[in-house]
């Protein structure tokens, strides 16, 4: 990756990580206080063991049945009668819902490997390693936005003389 390219990948790292032993109301928490599309969980040593991300939360939260239909139809909602659900759930591990996770290591990607990344994952966010230890986390909008600015000419200069 280009140096000014990596100094500021770094910069726009969050580091938005739950332990693998953290419940699903803590890591919900996190994921929401992080405005990132999704948040690393990890070991006790720093590898990244998983993701959890909207749709995770969505899993979580709502009755298993939704994500077999295939069409939409009418349900009525019944908030009420899903706060047992929810409560039982929030005690759970995160590791119940994450998915497996998508890293890259900064010192030998490149940003067309996080792009690639990013567009095969249904998360849209990676886990940013270096020597295999988690630094960070960068979602595709902070991501795209990094390398569009970077590149994008002002004063006529070109961005990576």
């Amino acid at each position: 990756m280009h140096e000014m390219l990596e100094a500021r990948l770094r910069e726009a790292l969050v580091d938005a990580a739950v332990s693998q032993t953290t419940t699903f109301a803590e890591a919900a928490e996190v994921l929401h206080d992080s405005t990132l599309p999704a948040i690393a969980v990890l070991k006790d040593d720093h590898t990244v063991v998983g993701l959890f991300g909207a749709k995770e939360l969505i899993r979580g939260i709502f009755p298993g049945y939704l994500s077999e239909l295939r069409h939409r139809i009418s349900i009525p909602d019944d908030l009420p009668g899903m706060a047992a659900h929810v409560a039982e759930v929030g005690v759970e591990s995160v590791t119940e819902y994450m998915v497996e996770p998508h890293t890259v290591d900064i010192d030998t990607t490149s940003a067309v490997n996080i792009a690639e990344d990013l567009l095969h994952s249904d998360i849209r966010a990676v886990a940013v390693l270096e020597d295999g230890r988690y630094i960070g986390v960068i979602g595709a909008l902070r991501f795209c936005w990094l390398v569009y600015s970077s590149l994008a000419p002002s004063d006529g200069d070109a961005p990576f003389d």
